[in-house]
């Protein structure tokens, strides 16, 4: 009952052919995995620190939403260091050899360097004036 045996002429010859077809949907279903990560365009005290970073290395397996959050840190860090005006671009390309496997490229446009030197605060009327003023000189979470 419910159980599957080979004839003594062997066995069947679509079984192999299943068998074949099941591994083959599997790997092709299979996450693709990360082949290289490259940053292009960092200052150099960003780019000393890309790969902690995007968190990610040769072998993980890859995750557009995981590509766009490291673009996101990759942008925060350039902020934090003066460039207001960061971008951040990535793409994803097969390798030839292994199309599972990926090339990761983050694209840096750090823009201008700059520093806010003054904050001028005119015609405060709904909130006061102090707690504007306490408003700016607190760092965002």
């Amino acid at each position: 009952m419910g159980h599957c045996s080979a004839t003594s002429a062997g066995p069947r010859p679509w079984g192999a052919a299943l068998a074949f077809f099941i591994f083959a949907r599997v790997a092709a279903l299979a996450a693709p995995r990360i082949g290289r990560i490259e940053v292009l365009g960092a200052p150099p005290e960003v780019a000393a620190k890309a790969q902690a970073l995007i968190g990610w290395q040769e072998g993980d397996a890859f995750e557009p939403e995981r590509a766009a959050a490291a673009a996101d840190r990759l942008r925060e860090a350039l902020e934090e260091r003066g460039h207001a005006l960061a971008r951040v671009r990535w793409r994803a390309a097969p390798r030839a050899d292994n199309p599972n496997v990926l090339e990761i490229v983050f694209r840096v446009e750090s823009g201008p360097w700059g520093r806010l030197v003054l904050v001028e605060v005119v015609g405060a009327q709904a909130v006061p004036e102090e707690e504007l003023r306490a408003a700016l000189r607190r760092r965002p979470p």
